[in-house]
């Protein structure tokens, strides 16, 4: 959750200081390139750590940034965008490592049975944080002053590490005892897997293509289009995004409640969810021209 705030929180900044829609796209885009970039070596990384060593010092790190970004802020009578992106980078850097080990260290602590139940329990909660995020996000920047908020979410950054502290991690066993590869090597297996693994490969674009401009679209043009053509505020912008995820959040109970069906026609679930949301999309830019909101 304090990822996202932290990044609501910029965002709103950002725009409110500029106006800029370019400028406000250019948070969405630091929040998303560090995942992007690390994704592949962060794992193979992650992989050669404890996890739970990997969690207390990347929460760690997150403190101190955000607490860097308190010092900033305090001091500075203009903000410099270009700091923003700096930190908002580093955060989400520090989060492409916290991420993936915070996932791996799920079945050492779950017994195989409930393996499932607790993936889809944690996407669950990641999603309705995304959703408290937004609202809660523009209505604090629209309510309190900006460094009293970065607090705030340097706090749940030290509360997130402490947490991490009493885990318990189980030893893990290697399968293979010999010498292990390089991380190169290690990096560029797993880019040779998904360029070459036929259904690897096109969920990979797939993905990317659609999760890259939904970031945009939900943050800055949605924040554009709130502001200007709807003549609201950050507040009105957050119940829009919360909506959106809310969305997200039924879709997935609905998922879970229909697993048998769906596995059945993936394919054209696939193809027809991807229409409608692009048909929706149309409607909701559509909405100020005809006066539906």
């Amino acid at each position: 959750m304090a990822v996202e705030l932290f990044t609501v929180i910029i965002l709103v900044s950002v725009f409110e200081q500029t106006s800029s829609t370019l400028m406000a796209a250019g948070v969405m885009v630091a929040r998303a390139l560090p995942p992007f970039i690390l994704g592949p070596v962060a794992g193979v990384l992650v992989d050669r750590f404890p996890r739970k060593k990997m969690l207390v010092w990347m929460g760690l790190v997150q403190f101190l940034i955000a607490t860097l970004a308190i010092w900033y802020v305090s001091g500075a009578e203009e903000i410099s965008v270009v700091v923003i992106y700096f930190l908002l980078i580093s955060i989400s850097a520090a989060d492409s490592f916290h991420r993936p080990a915070c996932l791996s260290l799920i079945p050492s602590l779950v017994a195989p049975g409930r393996l499932f139940k607790a993936n889809s329990l944690i996407l669950l909660t990641d999603q309705i944080m995304m959703a408290i995020s937004y609202t809660a996000g523009g209505w604090l920047i629209l309510s309190l002053p900006l460094y009293q908020v970065i607090f705030g979410v340097a706090a749940l950054f030290i509360m997130a590490t402490i947490t991490a502290v009493p885990i318990a991690e189980s030893k893990r066993k290697d399968k293979h005892t010999g010498k292990k590869d390089s991380v190169w090597k290690s990096w560029l297996a797993g880019w040779n897997y998904l360029c070459r693994h036929s259904v690897a490969r096109p969920l990979t674009i797939m993905e990317t293509m659609e999760h890259l401009p939904h970031g945009i679209w939900t943050g800055a043009l949605m924040l554009a289009f709130t502001t200007m053509a709807l003549h609201g505020d950050a507040v009105d912008w957050g119940y829009q995004a919360s909506a959106y995820f809310t969305g997200m959040i039924l879709g997935s109970l609905a998922a879970l409640a229909g697993n048998n069906w769906l596995s059945r026609y993936p394919g054209y679930i696939i193809v027809v969810n991807a229409c409608l949301s692009g048909l929706l999309t149309l409607a909701y830019a559509s909405s100020r021209l005809y006066g539906w909101l």
